[in-house]
């Protein structure tokens, strides 16, 4: 009995097998995109709600930049006060992690970036909490 393989031109094999490695590069590059969002929207929920307990601005500013400078000698610049700043936002613009899950196997981290500035908070029906 002959091999199934054996059957296949061999520029047919190597197509399939190219699509397969392209299939899985693609599905690992989007899990690994929705990690990297959910734990800047952690990062980012943690910073607020500590924030938060340490009302005072002054101290809010200091702090940042001390956690960013601790965070980007460890992990590199990804995590430098702009971006610490940005996914502080990124909580803030959706507040329930729900829908970061939801939509962050559909967009990128920077697809977030560029709806930042034009962002209101979204409750769990999608609707503007600010008229809630």
């Amino acid at each position: 009995m002959s091999n199934p393989v054996d059957r296949l031109p061999h520029h047919q094999l190597i197509a399939e097998l190219k699509q397969l490695i392209t299939t899985a590069k693609q599905q690992v590059q989007v899990h690994v995109n929705a990690q990297m969002t959910l734990l800047y929207w952690q990062l980012g929920h943690t910073l607020q709600h500590h924030m938060l307990n340490n009302q005072r601005a002054d101290y809010a500013k200091q702090w940042v930049k001390q956690i960013a400078k601790q965070l980007t000698e460890e992990y590199g610049k990804g995590f430098n006060e702009k971006s610490l700043r940005k996914m502080m936002q990124f909580y803030q613009a959706f507040p329930e992690q729900e829908i970061v899950a939801t939509l962050s196997r559909q967009l990128s981290w920077s697809h977030f970036i560029e709806v930042l500035p034009i962002t209101v908070p979204l409750g769990k029906n999608g609707a503007d909490q600010r008229h809630e």
